[in-house]
């Protein structure tokens, strides 16, 4: 009989009979097998752990792997990437660009731009340094700007000459960087060539350098007013200094610039682009200065307007001269007519001599009343021509006003009617409503009256004169005359006569100065001339048309200012005003005047004290027994004058009213006595002679304040 002992996988026999050793000995292998079975197992956990493990660790490791392999994968292509940029932005670029050694400023590297634009090729830039490419004038500063830490600082919009390898000069404008190149510290730089900029710039400052050298005032201002150029000569002229001027607003700097004349020449530049005439401007200490302005629109590139270029001649000394000359030359032609003047005087003055014996006899108050009204008309006749002898020999050159032409004909033919001989006769034609212009005045009367002289000299046997004005608007310009007249209104002045005429030969040196066929001592040759310069100042065109033994006409072109168009006033006539007892100073050297005045003061309430002469003007104000109310003082007297009186008088009195008065008119003998007035508060000017109107009106204005007692100085009417 057999028995098994199972343990596990392990299977033992024993035969029969067994004994007990071998039982013993057999459980003791079986144990040893067991236990040695017991460490396999563990040996083996132990193993597959480690397995596990390492393939994890490997796992990880992969991945790192790949993600290593992917990184420098990507660092590989942003290389390529970069050395792709590189070659762009170095070799590629348009601009010259090196590499130099800051210590040795060896040329490193350069690209193909500054290869092509200095000459220079690959091989000799290498064996360059930086300082071979500046000139030697400047290779110290440079040196000393690339030593130290001065040559780590980058560098921008520095602007230095180079030398090309043919010795051709360029500027050029560096910017530049510290790099690492090769393990070494160098410096990047880029060189953009401004020659042609650095050029243009020198033209501008010389350009700015000749304005400044120029007598002219040039300036340059914005569409909105203000200054952005202002040369030396705007300096010296105007006294502003260039920091003090640029960007201020033009017209804040010239205030009392006529208005109306400085919106058309707007209008004017804006339409034709550009604009000329002559301006009255004030300078920084207050003075008066006369330029001829010419005024310039300038454009941008896309043709847009943006800025306006002025250039100011000073003729303020020219004007002067001028004026003397036109003087003179009235003079000349007043003298020509100084005859028909004493004539016209003459049978002025017999009617108020006779209407006063008249008036001294016992004749009923209806007669007395006419006679009285023939010696009004008279003086006042008088009065007309001694004021256009007045206005025509000391007329204020260069104001521009508003002028009727039908008036201003009118006025010429009231002179040539009472001085022209009497076999001329003058026909006159003109309408009231014609188109007025702005001129001056006393020139344009001038030129009339220069042009009827002629005429008259031209008929030495007698013969027919004609006065014309009229309008005309010009679409385009007209063909035929001596210079363009651009489309506009004109008013057109005619002058013709029935006289010899022109020859031929000299129509076309009518014009010159000097220029006459008169004999000798008949005639300077200056009128037509003149006529000519005040035509031409006025932006007008003269004609000439002339047949030789039929007769010649002018024909006078001058624009018309529509807008100019002012309202007519007429006075109603009131009772005169009278007054409440106020004392008057009567202060004239002339007995028969003062005379005058004081009857026509005191038949209207007014209390009248009398003084011959300055003197005894301020004897008679320093009394302190009464109030004077009113001085009335004539300007033109021996010893103290009226201006010296109106100093004493504001002296002692700065609130005294006072009321000027002379038989020059306006004119004072001079512009000064008047500028002086002015400064004295003087509000009222009566000039000699004035009626009782005129007389008890301004009286009764100044006593109730409608008329300003200071810084007004006036014509009154």
């Amino acid at each position: 009989m057999s028995s098994r002992l199972k343990h596990r996988d392990s299977l033992v026999i024993l035969k029969k009979p067994f004994d007990a050793v071998e039982v013993l000995q057999l459980a003791a292998a079986l144990t040893e097998k067991w236990r040695l079975l017991q460490q396999t197992k563990l040996q083996v956990e132990q193993l597959e752990m480690l397995v596990t493990d390492r393939t994890r660790v490997l796992r990880q490791t992969n991945e790192s792997l790949k993600t290593e392999v992917f990184r420098r994968q990507r660092t590989a292509e942003v290389l390529s990437e970069t050395e792709e940029r590189y070659q762009l932005l170095f070799h590629k670029n348009p601009l010259p660009m090196w590499v130099f050694d800051l210590t040795t400023l060896a040329v490193l590297a350069v690209n193909e731009a500054a290869i092509e634009k200095y000459g220079y090729s690959a091989d000799e830039f290498a064996s360059m340094t930086i300082r071979d490419l500046h000139v030697s004038e400047e290779a110290g500063l440079i040196m000393g700007r690339l030593s130290g830490e001065k040559g780590r600082a980058p560098t921008n919009g520095l602007i230095v000459k180079h030398i090309k390898k043919d010795g051709t000069a360029m500027f050029v404008e560096i910017v530049s960087r510290v790099v690492t190149f090769s393990g070494r510290e160098a410096k990047l730089a880029l060189a953009n060539d401004v020659t042609e900029r650095k050029q243009a710039e020198d033209r501008v400052r010389e350009h700015a350098a000749l304005l400044d050298l120029a007598s002219d005032a040039i300036s340059v201002r914005d569409l909105s007013g203000k200054i952005r150029f202002w040369n030396k000569g705007a300096e010296r002229l105007y006294g502003w200094s260039a920091a003090r001027a640029l960007g201020t607003p033009w017209f804040t700097l010239f205030p009392k610039q006529d208005k109306r004349l400085v919106a058309a020449a707007e209008q004017e530049l804006l339409a034709r682009g550009e604009w000329t005439g002559e301006l009255r401007k004030h300078n920084q200490s207050g003075h008066e200065v006369v330029v001829s302005s010419r005024w310039t629109l300038l454009r941008n590139e896309l043709g847009e307007p943006c800025s306006v270029l002025i250039i100011d001649t000073d003729i303020t000394e020219k004007k002067m001269l001028e004026s003397q000359f036109l003087r003179a030359q009235r003079i000349e032609s007043i003298g020509t007519l100084a005859t028909g003047m004493a004539h016209d005087l003459n049978n002025i003055l017999a009617p108020i001599l006779m209407s006063a014996g008249y008036l001294r006899l016992n004749i009923p108050a209806e007669e007395r009343e006419k006679a009285i009204g023939r010696i009004e008309m008279s003086v006042k006749r008088g009065a007309e021509v001694i004021q256009q002898v007045l206005t025509f020999g000391r007329g204020i050159d260069g104001e521009r006003v508003v002028v009727r032409p039908a008036d201003l004909v009118k006025e010429i033919a009231e002179i040539v009617g009472q001085t022209f001989p009497k076999n001329i006769t003058l026909t006159v034609e003109s309408h009231a409503d014609l188109w007025p212009l702005m001129g001056d005045r006393t020139q344009l009367h001038q030129v009339l009256l220069n042009l009827c002289v002629n005429s008259r000299d031209a008929m030495t046997k007698g013969g027919h004169l004609t006065l014309r004005a009229r309008a005309v608007t010009l679409s385009e310009p007209m063909p035929g005359l001596p210079s363009p007249a651009p489309p506009g209104t004109y008013v057109i002045f005619e002058v013709a006569d029935t006289g010899c005429g022109i020859p031929a030969a000299d129509r076309e040196r009518i014009f010159d100065p000097f220029f006459t066929t008169k004999e000798l001592g008949k005639g300077t040759g200056l009128g037509l001339s003149t006529a000519l310069g005040i035509v031409q100042s006025h932006r007008g065109v003269i004609v000439v048309e002339s047949e030789t033994d039929r007769g010649t006409t002018f024909k006078i072109f001058l624009p018309a200012s529509p807008q100019a168009l002012h309202k007519s006033t007429s006075k109603i006539r009131q009772s005169l005003p009278r007054g409440t007892g106020e004392l008057i100073l009567i202060v004239d050297d002339e007995p028969e005047v003062m005379e005058g005045l004081r009857q026509m003061l005191e038949k209207h309430d007014y209390r009248v004290c009398e003084a011959i002469s300055g003197e005894a003007a301020l004897e008679i104000f320093g009394r302190k027994d009464h109030k004077i109310d009113i001085v009335v003082t004539d300007i033109m007297m021996p010893g103290m004058d009226g201006v010296a009186l109106v100093r004493a008088l504001r002296a002692a009195s700065p609130e005294l009213k006072i009321i000027a008065s002379s038989g020059l008119g306006t004119d004072l003998g001079g512009s000064l006595r008047m500028q002086e007035l002015k400064s004295l508060g003087v509000a009222c000017f009566l000039p000699k002679p004035y009626g009782t109107e005129k007389l008890l009106t301004t009286v009764h204005q100044l006593l109730t304040g409608q008329v300003p007692t200071t810084h007004t100085l006036r014509r009154t009417v």
